[in-house]
């Protein structure tokens, strides 16, 4: 949960906790759940009914977010044990132009059947509150060392711009208390790492079904920034 985080994060600040307020603390929490986000997103699963076409939409109700999330894999059939999973190269993401606005969509080389069910996976960002979390326990943790590392960079910036003393001591090495605190946050950040490393664990998918509408496919992104012609009419 997010207290819980914040309260590691303050935790293992020991007595630097006393240089930066709570909200600064709560700031680089929320900061670090951004990064982790983009480093280890939560994955997310929802089985579509397929309308049978080469194109087919992201259901809004998947939970799927236009600009953020990106597809992983797609399982079909569905429930075979292993799981059976359609080639990477036999489907893709795909942009398109709905009324101007661009979207990502599901194109296939290999379509499933019209009224077959496939499971759609795709990442998520992290959502951790004061009730709920997608988060792992090992990644709390790592995420409030994370936050420890970005507490440390406002204090160094800190020290760096301060031309009074704004913290109660009479004699203060400004330049090297900010090196401190950059060294900190520079162990900070791998112990993150390090946390990580260790955790095998991942969030359990939920799945949903919905029926399918068509949309037109202009092309397959191949690499960031980067997209090839994949079909469309």
């Amino acid at each position: 949960m997010l207290t819980d985080i914040i309260t590691h994060t303050t935790t293992i600040l020991k007595t630097n906790a006393k240089f930066i307020t709570a909200p600064e603390i709560a700031t680089a929490v929320n900061s670090a759940i951004v990064e982790h986000s983009r480093n280890r997103p939560y994955i997310k699963a929802f089985d579509i009914v397929s309308d049978g076409l080469v194109r087919q939409d992201i259901p809004i109700a998947s939970g799927w977010i236009q600009g953020q999330s990106q597809a992983t894999k797609i399982e079909y059939p569905v429930g075979k044990f292993p799981a059976s999973l359609i080639d990477s190269d036999r489907w893709a993401e795909v942009e398109d132009i709905n009324a101007g606005v661009i979207v990502r969509r599901i194109g296939f080389v290999s379509v499933p059947k019209n009224g077959d069910t496939y499971r759609f996976f795709f990442t998520s960002p992290h959502v951790i509150t004061g009730a709920a979390t997608t988060a792992t326990a090992t990644e709390e943790e790592a995420i409030g060392h994370l936050g420890a590392a970005k507490a440390c960079l406002i204090l160094a910036a800190r020290f760096a711009h301060s031309a009074e003393p704004s913290i109660n001591a009479d004699a203060i090495d400004y330049q090297s208390k900010r090196e401190e605190f950059i060294r900190q946050a520079e162990e900070f950040r791998r112990e993150y790492e390090v946390i990580l490393i260790g955790d095998k664990t991942a969030a359990r998918p939920s799945s949903v079904a919905v029926r399918q509408t068509a949309g037109m496919i202009l092309e397959q992104r191949t690499e960031v920034g980067r997209y090839r012609r994949f079909g469309g009419s």
